[in-house]
């Protein structure tokens, strides 16, 4: 089969792509994946439950039971590399990092042309990638047994298929989206803010996510009863709204918890050296940089980024302000700050020069 010139070029330019993102996020991440132990996380607990779900036990904390798409895959790796009952700690830290890199790669491969369709620029475009791979949650999503990297890559594939209008591709993806992290839930409510979505099938495909979570968490409650049984006899009753609750009505309950404990949590904290640290963790530099290009966006009179991918932005600080996780829920706006970043970047290399004058 034969391409032309132009797909040609297009298929050299995207195997490139791919090639410098495997290149830069394996230089980013394989000291976290060498050097991090499981045995003393530093503060990412996450990993305990989603190793046992990737050893086929599923009782663990509901949030994550019902995320099991990146556990499935690393436990089916694992089981090809050290095909045993007693599967040791590496081959369980090599497992989550083989689906993580891929997961990764996909992300920054989607956020590149995210960012290409919206700045017209190759260098900017690339400066973003950069942003992106170097930062601390990239890096911890990649090269940890966690599940972030399908989220991340989740909200890179949202932000291209909205920025390009794939309307009919979006409504057939949040589906599978939604199996990432149900913070994603609020995100397919963004693009209703511009008159091309307003299509049955994108209401559809909103409909869809919420169908497919709901057979997901069936799915789960299904193969692993036993487990959620289990769990629900051993985990301690440590607050009044668990009494006489189904145990899906405790979990909705928790969230809202999780919520309330993250508001508190903001409140006591703010503007602390310790919780600007948090913060600005997975940007550095980078979140200064955005809310200039804030700044200089809104100032001008031209508008050429669509108001769902602005509204990423507003709705990461939400994330921030209700969940103590901190700056690594402010990340999940990741398209939209390294995107107002370099509006910043553009005007900084317009007075700034690296050459001698000819």
């Amino acid at each position: 089969m034969k391409f032309n010139e132009h797909t040609q070029r297009q298929l050299y330019g995207f195997v490139f792509l791919a090639l410098t993102i495997v290149i830069i996020l394996y230089g980013t991440t394989y000291q976290q994946f060498r050097h991090f132990d499981i045995d003393d996380p530093r503060g990412i607990a996450d990993i305990y439950g989603y190793i046992d779900m990737a050893h086929g036990n599923f009782s663990v904390d509901p949030l994550h039971r019902y995320r099991p798409i990146i556990p499935w895959i690393a436990g089916a790796i694992s089981n090809v590399i050290e095909p045993s009952t007693n599967i040791s700690a590496s081959t369980d830290a090599l497992s989550f990092y083989i689906v993580n890199f891929l997961f990764t790669v996909v992300a920054g491969i989607f956020l590149f042309y995210f960012l290409i369709n919206v700045t017209g620029s190759l260098l900017l475009s690339f400066i973003g990638l950069m942003f992106f791979l170097a930062s601390r949650h990239t890096i911890i999503a990649c090269a940890t047994p966690i599940v972030d990297s399908f989220f991340l890559c989740s909200i890179a594939a949202f932000a291209w298929l909205v920025t390009t209008k794939r309307v009919l591709c979006l409504a057939l993806c949040i589906p599978l989206m939604a199996w990432s992290k149900e913070l994603m839930i609020p995100m397919f409510f963004l693009p209703f803010v511009c008159r091309e979505f307003w299509k049955w099938y994108y209401v559809l495909g909103v409909l869809g996510a919420f169908v497919s979570l709901w057979a997901l968490r069936f799915i789960v409650g299904e193969l692993y009863a036993e487990h959620i049984v289990q769990y629900e006899r051993l985990i301690v009753l440590d607050a009044p709204w668990r009494e006489n609750n189904p145990w899906e009505t405790q979990s909705i309950l928790h969230i809202f918890l999780v919520g309330w404990n993250g508001i508190q949590e903001t409140g006591e904290n703010i503007f602390t050296l310790r919780w600007l640290h948090a913060v600005h963790s997975g940007f550095s530099l980078v979140l200064p940089l955005a809310v200039v290009g804030v700044v200089i966006y809104f100032r001008r009179k031209t508008r050429n980024i669509l108001l769902p991918i602005t509204l990423l932005f507003p709705l990461s600080i939400v994330y921030l302000v209700t969940n103590e996780a901190g700056g690594r829920t402010l990340f999940y706006g990741f398209p939209a700050i390294i995107l107002f970043a370099l509006i910043a970047v553009r005007e900084i290399l317009k007075q700034v020069s690296y050459t001698k004058e000819r």
